[in-house]
């Protein structure tokens, strides 16, 4: 994220070194451009949902694919494991608060995907 500074991204995701969590697809616009934006979201109040990935023009199924693809890996380089990939950014932050269970988050990341 640029606005944010890489310095200060890695720092972040360094914090978040071995945690579990989910991958959250939002979409978002300014004027007439259009971003798709990954966000992790974690069990751990001490780390709310953190920016890791954003794009611009994903429009079709291989772009999301390459998006999706391209937010595992450069979560993977810092060590957080992507379990889900989650559509409804609300859905999945308040399962993912609600519980601190790794097995009662992921069904109800599951449900809130369908």
């Amino acid at each position: 994220m640029p606005a944010y500074g890489l310095k200060q991204e890695r720092i972040e995701l360094e914090k978040r070194r071995l945690i579990r969590g989910a991958l959250v697809l939002d979409e978002t616009s300014y004027l007439s451009r259009s971003f798709t934006l990954g966000s992790l979201v974690t069990p751990h109040e001490d780390f709310p949902p953190f920016p890791i990935h954003l794009k611009e023009g994903v429009k079709d199924t291989n772009d999301y694919s390459d998006f999706i693809l391209e937010s595992i890996q450069k979560s993977e380089e810092y060590e957080i494991y992507i379990d889900f990939v989650v559509g409804d950014g609300c859905k999945a932050q308040q399962s993912a608060m609600q519980n601190d269970q790794l097995s009662g988050i992921k069904n109800k990341l599951r449900n809130s995907n369908l």
